[in-house]
């Protein structure tokens, strides 16, 4: 049974009795998904200690990198639109740092939503910080129970046409950033009717980036359940 790491995020809480205490966790699909497809979670913590990052990095046989905040613009290079969510800078810079190992290790990973971004700026890349300031064509945090929002379009060349040998998918959307430039040696493999950049591939390497969440909808759709199985069986 391969073992996957699974990143996690972290929250404030509000309760009166826990206000202001931290909270790291990972949504319950991300784990289903894994163990669905036949691996071994490995539950990894936001923040750890470069020597943490390595030891994860050795003992796991992939990852998924999972959704969560937005990420602080100074880590691109840029200064926070008017329109930016909240983020946790020290969780960014950690878990950039683990994506930059992810990323040299070669082993599959699979990065989803906030982790496809992150992917995306740790091979120098940066985001669209909030896609509504620039179209409305589509309203891309449109459903935050995971239903299907809209279709993307893939491209022949990507690995994600490899792996799912179809030209259109449809997707949910629970998001309100996006790649804007693109990091080097990173493959565009799908896009939204709107242009809006939905999946990337590093060739020759085992790294697919989605920008929706296929961990909602594995029980549903054949094609999702595959990503999975990508990570775990490559």
């Amino acid at each position: 049974m391969k073992k996957i790491g699974i990143t996690t995020s972290q929250i404030i809480m509000m309760d009166p009795s826990l206000c202001g205490y931290k909270k790291m966790n990972v949504t319950t699909t991300y784990v289903h998904a894994v163990q669905k497809a036949g691996g071994l979670p490995i539950i990894i913590p936001c923040i750890c200690s470069e020597e943490e990052m390595k030891q994860y990095i050795e003992l796991c046989d992939g990852f998924v990198l999972i959704g969560g905040m937005d990420i602080a613009p100074i880590l691109y290079g840029e200064m926070p639109h008017a329109k930016c969510g909240a983020y946790d800078y020290d969780v960014d810079v950690s878990q950039l740092a683990f994506t930059k190992l992810a990323i040299e290790s070669k082993k599959p990973s699979l990065a989803i939503c906030r982790g496809m971004q992150l992917v995306n700026i740790a091979l120098g890349g940066t985001l669209i910080q909030d896609i509504p300031s620039l179209s409305q064509e589509i309203n891309h945090a449109f459903d935050y129970d995971g239903n299907i929002v809209h279709t993307a379009s893939l491209d022949k060349d990507g690995g994600l046409y490899k792996l799912l040998q179809t030209d259109t998918i449809a997707i949910n959307s629970l998001h309100h950033q996006a790649v804007g430039k693109l990091g080097q040696g990173l493959h565009i493999d799908a896009k939204a009717p709107d242009g809006i950049i939905e999946a990337i591939s590093l060739p020759d390497q085992p790294l697919l980036g989605v920008q929706w969440h296929p961990e909602m909808m594995v029980d549903t759709d054949p094609l999702m359940a595959k990503l999975f199985r990508w990570v775990t069986e490559h």
